[in-house]
């Protein structure tokens, strides 16, 4: 599947994940390899800091987003599978809406907001609307 890049700056990178149950769900991912968040020197957690702001200020901007939740969970690099992989840390983003959001043809629903995010979704939305997502956002970048 291809890649669709938000934001690509020195330190951090941000793509549009595939599964869009949630509108504009994406990655931050850093291109160090520091194993825990608190090793990151302050010149990189300074661009995270201005990344995670212009891709929320975007996203209001583009989609109206109500909020965000961000996690940090990297469990999947501990697995046995993954055990001889570098491990790269990562953000996830959902951003979430109060009301719907329609981009394309393509109506974006937030089924349980207000609650915990839903686990093990899997929304493939067509690539045209992962291009108007992408083009979207990156218009709307400060």
């Amino acid at each position: 599947m291809k890649e669709y890049i938000l934001i690509d700056r020195k330190y951090w990178k941000v793509i549009l994940h595939p599964d869009q149950y949630y509108l504009g769900r994406s990655v931050v991912i850093s291109k160090s390899h520091y194993e825990h968040f608190s090793e990151f020197p302050m010149e990189e957690m300074k661009e995270l800091h201005k990344v995670m702001r212009d891709v929320e200020k975007a996203f209001i901007k583009s989609f109206n987003a109500t909020h965000f939740n961000w996690t940090s969970l990297n469990n999947d690099s501990y697995k046995e599978e993954n055990k001889y992989k570098e491990r790269t840390f990562h953000l996830h983003l959902r951003p979430r809406y109060s009301h719907p959001v329609v981009v394309g043809e393509y109506t974006f629903l937030d089924r349980n907001f207000a609650h915990h995010y839903e686990r093990h979704t899997d929304e493939q939305v067509p690539e045209e609307v992962m291009e108007l997502i992408t083009k979207n956002i990156y218009s709307n970048l400060p």
